[in-house]
Order: structure tokens, then C-alpha cells, then sequence
């Protein structure tokens, strides 16, 4: 190692450009600057106008090659140089090839663009912090506030798509309503004209104002609604193999509110049921939904129990929200329109779930004079 040392000694003088021999502690054994002997058993750490670190990385690195800024005591200026390294028995044998001016000025820029892209992008992404946090409190704001707003635009680019189908299938009903009577079946023609209108009144809700009105209250059987509300679901039940069952207070109490609202709320809920349990695919035995009534304190309560595939913690505490919905082809505006009706009747609307055992939503009407 010394002989071979001292043979180094007397040739690496006479190379044109820069070369070091090194160990792993950065410590340079050997040079080729002439007129340098204090440079022996530096640093060459020194001279690095880079992070001791990443050099460090390129030396135990697979590259062979990298390009960086240093500056040496012979030329007494910064200067870029292209580093070629070779490994051998720990030490490494460094070979600095200058840059031509035009790649130094090119090399220049790049690092400069590197660093203002850098600057940039820590810029950018402090920007999306700030502005991901201003778009979640607009939101909660919007949800909140604006609510009714949204609805009446989605409800006015929908409306007119609607009501054409609407008046087309009241017409028909219309015309079969006679047949119906000779049958005597023509409740089913009732009901079904009478969610036309209902549909029809929904729409222009939404269109003049979402905000449920006050007006048009009156005492309502509750057990009468329901059985109306079930037999508009007994097609649909016998299809999708679904039992519709009914344990209800007698003698029928007595409620005031807007039927109409309240018939929103409790079609909206059944529809629901119906879809949670035709998602449970797999699911075997019977499938239920079960309505029941109770009094509770000041409040009448109804209960719709299904057995579908039920809701998340997480989804159970968004549920309500108006646009949340878990439904490929839903809106999100059922339920939270619903919540809204029940709140400003002085009501409540809730609901508890297991996932993939089912669903109970509760729907509590104050008792009113």
C-alpha cells in the first residue's frame, strides 16, 4: 500500500484535472492540486458547497458518476465538476472532471430552477393545506346555511323531466280508474293518483321554496296514513318477496301535522328499507320490514324496522347530511329534507343501525292541539 502510494504520488501531479483519494471518513490521503500540501488529511467534506450527507450517499451509493458544486483550494472559485468515483480496498479514488462553462451555466440554472420548483412546491402545497380547510368550513357553512339553496337548484334542473312522466301516468290512471271500480279495486287508483299530486307538490316545494311550509295542518289518523302507505308498497313487496308487517296502537291515534309532509317522510323511509334489503343479496330467510307504534312522553312514535344491510357508525353520523348518500344513483336529499320536516314540526327523526342486520329509523310527531 505504500509502494503503491508513493508511485501515486509522483503521477497524479501531472493529471489535467482533479483527482483525490479518500477514505470513509472523507479525510483526503492524497491530491493532485500541486503547491497543496496542507490539503492532505483534511476534509474533503471542506470543499462541498453540498450537504455532507448526500455526498456521503453518492459515495456508498451505486453511482458511478454525479454532478455537484465544489470548491478547491487551487482554483480559489466555485466550479462545477462531474465526480467519478471508484472503490477500492475502503478508500475511494475521485476523479473531478470540470464542466465545459456552458454546462456550468446550464448546470447553474438547473439548480437554481430545482430550487425555485422546490420553493414552489412547498408553496403550493402550504396553499392546498390552507385552502383544504377553507373548502371544509365553507362546506359545514354551506350545509348548514345554504342548504335550501342547493336543493332548489338541483330541484328546478329536474323538475320539468319529472312532472311531463307524472302527468302522462295520471292520465292513464285516470282512464283505468273505472275498470278499477267495477272490480272494486279502486283504492289502488286513489292511492297512486294521490302520490302524483304528492309528487307534484314535492316539486313545486322544492322549486318555490325547500323549506317545508306550516300550512295545511290537520288531525290525521296515523293508523289510517300507514295502511294507506303500506298497500302503495304491497306490489312492490310481493315482488321483491319482502313482508310488510304492521302492529299498531287502537284505537288510531290522532296527529297534527301536514299529511302531506308526514307521508314524505314515512314513503321515503320505506322506499329506503326496500333498497337496503335488496342489496343484501345473500341474505337467506325471511325478509321484513316492520312498522309499529308507540307512545312516548309528549311524543307519538313510529318505528320502521328492516332487516337490509344496514348502516356504518361512520354513515349513521353523516346520514342526515344533505348530498350524503351511499347509493350509487342517490342524491342525498331524501333523508335530510325528511330530518328537516320532523325539526321544524318540532319533531325528531333518528335512527340506529348494525351493519348487514339492519336498520331502525324513528319518527317522533309531538302531540299538538
Amino acid at each position: 500500500m505504500v509502494s503503491f502510494m508513493n508511485t501515486l504520488s509522483k503521477n497524479i501531479s501531472k493529471l489535467p484535472f482533479p483527482y483525490f483519494v479518500i477514505n470513509n471518513h472523507l479525510e483526503i490521503l492524497h491530491s493532485s492540486i500541486p503547491n497543496s500540501p496542507s490539503i492532505k488529511s483534511s476534509s474533503f467534506a471542506d470543499y462541498l458547497l453540498i450537504d455532507e450527507d448526500e455526498f456521503t450517499g453518492f459515495l456508498k451509493g451505486e453511482d458511478a458518476e454525479v454532478e455537484m458544486t465544489i470548491q478547491l483550494p487551487h482554483f480559489h472559485y466555485e466550479s462545477f465538476y462531474r465526480l467519478y468515483k471508484v472503490e477500492e480496498d475502503s478508500l475511494y479514488h475521485l476523479y473531478c472532471i470540470p464542466l465545459t462553462k456552458q454546462e456550468e451555466h446550464v448546470q447553474k440554472l438547473s439548480k437554481q430552477i430545482n430550487k425555485q420548483l422546490y420553493d414552489f412546491h412547498q408553496h403550493m402545497r402550504e396553499q392546498k393545506n390552507f385552502f383544504t380547510k377553507t373548502i371544509h368550513l365553507f362546506r359545514d357553512v354551506a350545509l348548514s346555511n345554504d342548504y335550501s339553496n342547493n336543493i332548489g337548484k338541483l330541484a328546478a334542473g329536474i323538475a320539468h323531466e319529472i312532472r311531463n312522466p307524472l302527468t302522462t301516468v295520471k292520465g292513464f290512471i285516470q282512464l283505468i280508474k273505472p275498470h278499477l271500480k267495477e272490480i272494486k279495486k279502486e283504492r289502488y287508483a286513489d292511492i297512486a293518483l294521490e302520490e302524483i299530486d304528492r309528487a307534484n307538490d314535492i316539486i313545486f316545494d322544492f322549486l318555490n321554496a325547500s323549506k317545508p311550509k306550516d300550512d295545511n295542518w290537520e288531525h290525521i289518523s296515523i293508523n289510517r296514513l300507514i295502511t294507506d302507505i303500506c298497500t302503495l308498497f304491497e306490489s312492490e313487496s310481493i315482488m321483491k318477496n319482502v313482508m310488510i308487517q304492521m302492529d299498531l296502537c287502537e284505537p288510531s291515534p290522532y296527529v297534527f301535522f301536514n299529511e302531506k309532509q308526514l307521508k314524505q317522510v314515512l314513503v321515503n323511509i320505506i322506499k329506503n328499507a326496500f333498497e337496503a334489503i335488496e342489496e343484501c343479496h345473500e341474505k337467506k330467510g325471511n325478509k321484513y320490514i316492520h312498522v309499529t307504534t308507540s307512545i312516548k312522553n309528549s311524543f307519538f312514535c313510529i318505528a320502521l324496522k328492516d332487516n337490509g344491510c344496514g348502516i356504518s357508525e361512520s354513515g349513521i353520523k353523516e346520514l342526515f347530511n344533505p348530498f350524503y348518500t351511499t347509493k350509487g344513483k342517490g342524491t342525498g336529499i331524501g333523508l335530510s329534507v325528511c330530518k328537516k320536516i320532523m325539526e321544524d314540526a318540532g319533531g325528531n327523526l333518528y335512527a340506529e343501525s348494525e351493519l348487514n342486520n339492519g336498520t331502525i329509523f324513528y319518527v317522533e310527531i309531538p302531540f299538538k292541539e
